[in-house]
């Protein structure tokens, strides 16, 4: 991608969020979040030693589902 290319998408998403013009979103909402969820899955993954994931289960699952949860601050 290139340090110009993610300075270009930083200054558009500013743009955007600034003029408050969602239709200049390079991504959809629903795009967004299936990336961070691909890069959470591979980090788990990771923690899990190679273990493969599934991303579906990894979002939705019951045995994922206690790392979706916000922790409680004490």
């Amino acid at each position: 991608m290139g340090e110009e290319n993610s300075l270009e998408h930083d200054r558009k998403f500013a743009e955007v969020v600034t003029q408050n013009k969602p239709d200049l979103l390079m991504n959809t909402f629903e795009s967004s979040l299936n990336s961070l969820a691909v890069v959470l899955a591979a980090n788990m993954s990771h923690e899990l030693n190679g273990e493969h994931i599934h991303l579906e289960e990894f979002t939705t699952g019951e045995w994922f589902s206690r790392y979706r949860t916000r922790p409680i601050n004490k």
